[in-house]
């Protein structure tokens, strides 16, 4: 299924309203003003529909009831956002959507600056009860999912996935907490996990220097959470984890999201009442909920809780979007259809699921094979060994055996061993012989990570291009012309699925700052390197300039910088593979003096 975007931004205004834009390619754009209809404190009753065995902490007493059903403040919130010009954006995107030849639906991405005053009032508000009048919530139908983003960057670069999917799982109901029946969810979502051959789940106690140890010698995709949350009006938002004696122990969301910022991750799944609050006051910091505090430090897709979620809810939503996943659902339409399963529940605990989220779209992982995969693992048919680009440190070695990661080895090149420490996977890297260079053409265009996706115009336009460009590309001169037949997010997407010319077209977008990405050497050189990989000859080249001179600077903190080790082994083995598929700077670059480097990459 497609989606047609539309971005609507909520800004504080004079008085007591605020400013609604919304601008959508296929709807135009408009204005509107924006009232608030209630406070959150008003509307308890009617969000508040768990009672028993609820994944939370005390949420305090209930305000006194207001006269409102759950229908009708679903309509005064969609009246209140959607009035004048934005609600004219919004029909005119969904008669697009319609006229559309394929199923195509309306993403509605909710962004707001939670820094400004006012704004957590706003961001607190259940955005997801929103309804027409008469009609079905938006949330419950794939056709209008409501996706916030806070105000911070859409798209986020999604790395490449090679191997299995890994997911770790976190288990906590720490003593003097209410107990909540973990065990069933956890049964039912390892059920579905287990059917899938390329999936790989480790569950960790959830105790700080353990799931330390795990993040450390492992690199996750996935992280799910079930247990309990909080959101304190001085501290914010919380998962209670357990300390080493099994008593409670209050994680701040600034914290977790501190120990997940170097995972790879793709989805942070928090099955706990409250972890999707951001909080009224004002005076928090805006990242102050643990939703918000991972979506801030870049994690691509969260799914949380932002009321109270009974037990049996929380079940019934984990499994069945689960299911949806596996079936090759994006996570958009994995969430409608998990808020089904809760419709005929008393209250509306459907809307107590909330998708924050700053990848391009909800297709996270590969569906080409039917399952949640990723990306196929290409370790039997590629040499040498193409390993998932890391953020930001560069550590493989060209034509071969791989050394390990800075953080764990990996199981890449058809032959593993797998040492199970109590819940702890390592895995040992295998290496083979290097495989024929191919002819200078054959290297740029028969690499074995080609991703053929009709339904993406970057992929024909990434095949439009002569194979020659591919062997030397000056100043990423092929990016400007891919971008004349498709956009930054299509070949970000293309380029997240393993696609190797896509990969280092990404590397040039980020390189140059291009498609509302910071300019990052760093960064960049992740993507080149995945490229290098997979024999794309200028970023061969480009890695042996990188491994040279050091060029990249890898970001470590505010207090300063620093640079990539030099490796004049690696250098010469990148320029050596670079110049055999015909690049000229590589030829160069080898034909110099040891103290005459080649230049920095522009």
């Amino acid at each position: 299924m497609k989606y047609l975007d539309i971005y609507v931004m909520i800004s504080p205004a004079r008085g007591d309203n605020y400013q609604v834009s919304a601008k959508s390619a296929d709807g135009g754009e408009g204005n509107s003003e924006l009232k608030l209809p209630f406070r959150l404190s008003e509307l308890s009753p009617s969000i508040f529909g768990a009672s028993t065995a609820a994944r939370g902490m005390s949420v305090g007493d209930v305000p006194p009831e207001r006269l409102l059903s759950v229908e009708m403040v679903g309509v005064q919130l969609f009246d209140a956002l959607f009035s004048g010009e934005t609600r004219e954006v919004l029909r005119s995107a969904e008669d697009a959507a319609k006229r559309n030849p394929d199923k195509t639906g309306v993403r509605i991405r909710l962004s707001m600056n939670l820094a400004a005053e006012g704004m957590a009032e706003v961001a607190s508000l259940p955005w997801e009860l929103m309804r027409r009048r008469n009609q079905n919530p938006l949330v419950v139908s794939v056709n209008t999912p409501v996706v916030r983003a806070f105000d911070t960057p859409i798209s986020v670069p999604l790395h490449p996935i090679i191997g299995k999917l890994k997911i770790l799982l976190l288990v906590s109901n720490p003593k003097g907490t209410s107990p909540l029946n973990l065990g069933d969810e956890k049964a039912r979502i390892c059920k579905i996990w287990d059917a899938l051959d390329n999936i790989e789940y480790v569950e960790c106690r959830p105790e700080a220097r353990l799931i330390l140890d795990a993040l450390s010698q492992d690199e996750f995709h996935v992280v799910h959470y079930m247990g309990h949350g909080n959101f304190d009006s001085g501290l914010g938002g919380q998962v209670i984890m357990e300390s080493a004696d099994g008593s409670e122990q209050p994680i701040s969301g600034n914290t977790f999201a501190t120990w997940l910022q170097d995972e790879p991750l793709r989805l942070v799944f928090l099955n706990a009442c409250n972890t999707g609050m951001t909080g009224e006051q004002t005076g928090l910091h805006p990242f102050a909920g643990v939703a918000s505090a991972l979506i801030g430090s870049g994690v691509p897709s969260v799914v949380a809780m932002q009321f109270p979620i009974s037990d049996e809810a929380a079940i019934i939503f984990a499994e069945t979007f689960y299911k949806r996943i596996a079936q090759g659902l994006p996570v958009e339409q994995a969430m409608s259809e998990g808020r089904k399963g809760l419709l005929d529940r008393t209250g509306s605990e459907w809307a107590t699921p909330v998708l924050y989220m700053r990848a391009a779209n909800g297709d996270l992982f590969d569906r080409s094979s039917g399952k949640a995969t990723a990306a196929p693992d290409q370790a039997a048919v590629v040499e040498p060994v193409i390993a998932a680009a890391p953020l930001p440190l560069l550590s493989v070695e060209p034509d071969a055996p791989a050394k390990p990661w800075y953080k764990k080895p990996a199981v890449l090149g058809g032959i593993a061993a797998a040492v199970l420490a109590i819940v702890i996977l390592s895995k040992c890297v295998a290496g083979g012989t290097p495989s024929a260079t191919p002819a200078p053409a054959e290297a740029a265009a028969n690499d074995a990570t080609n991703v053929s996706d009709p339904s993406n115009p970057a992929s024909k336009a990434i095949a439009d291009i002569d194979p020659s460009r591919w062997v030397n590309d000056p100043d990423c001169g092929i990016v400007t012309t891919v971008l004349n037949s498709a956009s930054g997010n299509e070949i970000q997407a293309l380029a997240g699925k393993g696609d190797a010319k896509a990969s280092y077209l990404q590397g040039c977008i980020i390189k140059k700052g291009l498609n509302n990405f910071s300019a990052s050497e760093a960064a960049a050189a992740s993507w080149f390197e995945y490229a290098a990989n997979a024999k794309v000859p200028e970023a061969m080249y480009l890695m042996g300039v990188y491994k040279d001179k050091g060029a990249v600077v890898v970001d470590t903190d505010e207090a300063g910088t620093k640079p990539v080790d030099v490796d004049e082994q690696m250098a010469t083995t990148w320029y050596q593979n670079a110049k055999a598929a015909g690049n000229t700077e590589a030829a160069k670059a080898l034909e110099q003096p040891p103290e005459q480097l080649p230049a920095e990459p522009q």
